[in-house]
């Protein structure tokens, strides 16, 4: 029965975005770790939204690793152009993030803290929806532009 339920979703690509959730919350976690690190800290929404991309790009370089590694089938590229494309798409989803993160911060009517379990500032809030968003871009354009389908 386990086997053909794992034939089911391999069948369907769900495995496969599956596993890239799953590399991608590896990803998502070091995003956040850094962030949650800069607000303990104690440095400002404004620095921490000007790092963002320090940041992001070394949640790409592992994400190139992973995914490569335990996802998608490389061989479409050289490994050079491969990870060049790669980098592109990091590019606008890197734009895609800042923007959200913009929005979530300084446009939107955010509380300053979310308390359920833990207390979550604003900045991790904006962080959330801004990964939320990236990561459904990024699993289709990594899928059809960098590596074989």
């Amino acid at each position: 029965m386990f086997v053909q339920f794992w034939n089911f979703l391999e069948k369907k690509g769900l495995l496969q975005f599956f596993k890239f959730a799953s590399m991608g919350a590896i990803c998502a976690s070091l995003e956040f770790a850094c962030v949650a690190f800069l607000k303990y800290l104690s440095y400002s929404d404004d620095f921490i939204f000007y790092t963002n991309p320090i940041i992001f790009a070394f949640a790409l370089i592992l994400n190139y690793i992973l995914s490569r590694l335990f996802v998608f089938t490389p061989g479409r590229y050289s490994l050079q152009k491969e990870f060049l494309i790669f980098c592109m798409v990091g590019l606008v989803a890197l734009a895609i993030n800042q923007s959200v993160m913009y929005l979530a911060l300084y446009h939107a009517n955010l509380p300053e803290n979310i308390i359920l379990f833990f207390t979550f500032k604003k900045a991790i809030i904006a962080k959330v929806i801004a990964l939320g968003i990236t990561v459904i871009f990024n699993f289709f354009a990594k899928k059809f532009f960098v590596f074989k389908a």
